[in-house]
């Protein structure tokens, strides 16, 4: 039987772990940013992701473990033929 750990520090050993946050960046996330200006999409749900995020990161502190933030790059003098091509 699964048994479900209802507290953060049930759930994870903040000694053995870190929360890794990916790509919350401009051009993902933000008004007037890549995905918005250029693709149109619609980014109104990242105010609440990031809300999210900010609350993870200070609990994840809190119990100790570390926040790492990773940024992708997307500079085509970094990028492999395919994703250029994509990317247009």
């Amino acid at each position: 039987m699964i048994s479900i750990l209802p507290e953060f520090d049930d759930q994870i050993r903040p000694d053995r772990a870190a929360l890794l946050v990916i790509d919350m960046q401009n051009d993902f996330c933000a008004d007037g940013g890549y995905l918005q200006k250029e693709r149109g999409y619609n980014v109104d749900f990242a105010k609440g992701v990031a809300a999210n995020i900010q609350t993870a990161a200070t609990a994840a502190r809190a119990a100790g473990m570390p926040v790492v933030w990773i940024r992708s790059i997307y500079d085509f003098k970094y990028l492999a033929a395919p994703h250029i091509v994509k990317r247009g």
